[in-house]
C-alpha cells in the first residue's frame, strides 16, 4: 500500500497541490484553478480548508471495494478523510465508532442545532456489507463499523468551496477527469460504489461503460461495469439517500437481490 501512497502524492505534486509534501490551497496551486476559480469565488467561498484530501484507505483493503462521495463539506487537508473515518482524537470520533455505538445518523461533532447529521456514511457501511458479505444487517454495529477496514472512500470531486453545503461549481467537475480516473487507475478497484448519479454520468459521458446496464425493479440501482486502462471494474450505482424518502430495507433487499441474481 505504500507504493499506492507514492504514486498518489506524486500524482498530488503533478497537479500542484501538494508542495514538499504540504497541502496547499486548491484555489491558489491547482494546475485547474483558473478553469474552476474567480477571484469573487475565492473571496466568497474559498477558504483555508480548501486543499487536498488523500484518500481513506482501510487497513484490510485488499482492492474489493471503492466508495465514490462527491466532494468534503467546508472540510479538507491530507487527513481529512482518516479524520472523519477514525476520528481525530477531539470531539468527532469517528464514523467507525460513531456506528459501533448506534448512531446513523452522523454530525461529526457539530453543534448547529440546524445539522442533525447524515446518514451517508451509514448507508455505505450497510450498502458495503451488501456487496462484500452477501449480509443484510442495518443494525449490527459491529459488521457496519468493522466494513470500513476493508474499503477506499475518496471525493470525486477535490475542491470543498464553503456555503451552499460545499456544492461544487459545474466546472468543478473537470476533477473527475483530472484526479479521479487516476486515482482509480493506482487503487485497483474491483468494485466501486456510487451513491447519486454525477461520477456515473461522467463515465457515460466518456463511453467508458462497457456491456449491458442491469437496473432493479424500480430502477433506484444500477449496475454497469466500466474499462479503465484496459481494466474491467464493477460499478453498483445507488441512488443518493436524500433523493429516497421510501422504506430503506427496500433498498437493501434490492441491492441483495440484484447482486445475487447477477
Amino acid at each position: 500500500m505504500e507504493n499506492k501512497i507514492r504514486e498518489l502524492e506524486e500524482l498530488y505534486r503533478s497537479k500542484n497541490i501538494l508542495i514538499d509534501n504540504n497541502d496547499v490551497l486548491l484555489h491558489e496551486n491547482c494546475v485547474r484553478k483558473n478553469v474552476c476559480w474567480n477571484e469573487r469565488s475565492i473571496k466568497n467561498r474559498g477558504g483555508n480548508w480548501n486543499r487536498i484530501a488523500y484518500p481513506y484507505i482501510g487497513e484490510g483493503y485488499n482492492g474489493d471495494l471503492m466508495c465514490i462521495g462527491l466532494n468534503l463539506n467546508g472540510f479538507g487537508g491530507k487527513n481529512a478523510q482518516e479524520e472523519l473515518i477514525n476520528g481525530n482524537g477531539e470531539k468527532n470520533i469517528g464514523v467507525k465508532n460513531y456506528l459501533k455505538y448506534g448512531k446513523k445518523k452522523i454530525n461529526f461533532g457539530n453543534k448547529k442545532e440546524d445539522y442533525t447529521g447524515s446518514l451517508f456514511f451509514y448507508k455505505i457501511a450497510v450498502y458495503s456489507n451488501i456487496i462484500l458479505s452477501n449480509c443484510i444487517c442495518p443494525n449490527d454495529k459491529e459488521k457496519l463499523s468493522e466494513i470500513y477496514n476493508k474499503l477506499v472512500f475518496l471525493e470525486a470531486i477535490k475542491c470543498s468551496p464553503g456555503g451552499k453545503k460545499s456544492k461544487p461549481e459545474n466546472n468543478m467537475y473537470c476533477c473527475i477527469n483530472e484526479f479521479l480516473i487516476q486515482e482509480i487507475s493506482i487503487l485497483e478497484p474491483k468494485k466501486i460504489l456510487l451513491l447519486g448519479n454525477s461520477v456515473a454520468e461522467y463515465f457515460n459521458m466518456k463511453k467508458l461503460i462497457v456491456g449491458k446496464i442491469k437496473y432493479s425493479n424500480r430502477k433506484k440501482i444500477k449496475l454497469f461495469k466500466v474499462s479503465i486502462d484496459g481494466k474491467i471494474i464493477d460499478v453498483i450505482k445507488i441512488i443518493h439517500p436524500t433523493a429516497f424518502g421510501g422504506n430503506s430495507n427496500s433498498i437493501y433487499n434490492e441491492l441483495y437481490n440484484i447482486l445475487n441474481e447477477v
